[in-house]
């Protein structure tokens, strides 16, 4: 090995030892329930923006407690330019995971939605964020659509909550689409062959919110050929254990929405900071 290439992956270590997660326990909003989540400090000098992070129904963790290389990477990733929670919403209620008929009773969406809430509560009492400047992404699930919802705010009592959401793959159907009320943007990427979330009812929403105003706007972004799950890392296609719904990895799926994602955020925040000032 050269001595520039020795040097170069003594750099690429020191700096992923620097960023290393710190295990955090907090209290779901309204049920003080103790969750579990997984915090990753901003690399970046007096930096006050943050990222909460949801997991798909496989979980945050894997069976023997480990976070999964794909949320500890993207913590990693996330946390060169705003601060990271992965909240890990199973472990702390007896489980690891939540998909398909042996995962047993679910997590509801409503226990997923008050863990957010949560999370973000606890990120907005640091000294070292801006409770107007935390976004959100979740994967799977109805949490994102839900957490910008006008009457979802209002539990924060006060606080001018999150400034963003993404959701990868998620249910668009929780909430009647005649009752969506955001009081900020949320950004969808979905897979077109998705069986399990199918797109369609998510179109039908952003169609729904295409004359809404600029702060309530839901932007779909669809991969045509992409499954359930395009995200995940070195996972053939194929149909989830005890289901009949298909999942897979897409790389390239996978590369055009995380970038999109993270444009998306970083426009969120960004257009904060200059409101506020």
């Amino acid at each position: 090995m050269t001595s520039m290439r020795m040097m170069l992956l003594l750099v690429l270590t020191a700096a992923n030892a620097a960023i290393a997660q710190e295990k955090v326990v907090f209290e779901s909003h309204r049920t003080r329930q103790a969750v579990d989540g997984y915090f990753f400090k901003c690399a970046v000098e007096n930096c006050k923006s943050a990222l909460v992070m949801t997991p798909t129904c496989a979980g945050t963790v894997n069976a023997s407690g480990v976070l999964n290389p794909g949320y500890q990477a993207m913590g990693i990733n996330g946390s060169q330019r705003l601060n990271v929670l992965v909240i890990d919403h199973f472990s702390s209620r007896g489980r690891h995971q939540d998909c398909g008929a042996g995962a047993g009773v679910k997590v509801s969406e409503n226990d997923r939605l008050n863990d957010v809430l949560g999370a973000y509560e606890m990120l907005a009492k640091r000294n070292d964020i801006d409770p107007s400047r935390i976004a959100y992404t979740g994967f799977g699930g109805a949490s994102p659509i839900l957490a910008l919802q006008k009457s979802t705010l209002k539990k924060l009592n006060g606080q001018p909550g999150f400034a963003a959401a993404v959701a990868f793959y998620p249910i668009c159907n929780e909430l009647p689409h005649r009752l969506y009320d955001a009081y900020a943007p949320l950004l969808i990427l979905h897979g077109e062959a998705d069986n399990w979330n199918p797109i369609r009812t998510c179109r039908n929403l952003a169609e729904q919110q295409s004359a809404a105003p600029q702060t309530g706007k839901v932007e779909l972004v669809g991969y045509p050929g992409a499954h359930h799950a395009f995200t995940v890392l070195n996972t053939p296609t194929g149909n989830w254990p005890g289901t009949n719904f298909t999942v897979g990895s897409d790389p390239a799926a996978r590369a055009d929405a995380f970038m999109r994602s993270r444009e998306f955020i970083d426009k969120a925040l960004a257009t904060d900071v200059v409101e506020k000032n």
